[in-house]
């Protein structure tokens, strides 16, 4: 019997959605929609990422579809409630079967202005 990684697309969603909410990636000027959260690094994390980076994790799904495009850290910034977030870190995450389950970033709110 096979896994079902879709299952488990749709759990990282609905934790995703639960911890989080409604977000946009903005590339080149247009927006897509997407579900994130913005956390805490774990203290163990901590020492490896940028001072002040928060951890981004995005759903795969939105809207029970896959996003068309998936997040890019050289190319997207993110929006959630209303701050923007540069992207500074590829996306990682479980990828089994090259199914992602969610994309964990490490993101910087961009001070206004810049």
């Amino acid at each position: 019997m096979a896994f079902n990684y879709t299952r488990s697309q749709q759990t990282a969603h609905r934790q995703i959605a639960r911890f989080g909410g409604p977000a946009k990636l903005r590339r080149n000027g247009v927006d897509r929609d997407c579900t994130a959260a913005v956390v805490d690094f774990d203290p163990k994390d901590r020492n490896l990422i940028l001072d002040g980076a928060r951890r981004v994790l995005v759903s795969p799904l939105h809207n029970g579809a896959p996003l068309a495009i998936p997040p890019n850290h050289e190319q997207d910034l993110l929006i959630y409630k209303g701050e923007v977030l540069m992207l500074v870190q590829p996306p990682r995450g479980p990828r089994p079967a090259a199914i992602s389950i969610f994309y964990d970033l490490a993101g910087i709110y961009k001070e206004a202005g810049t």
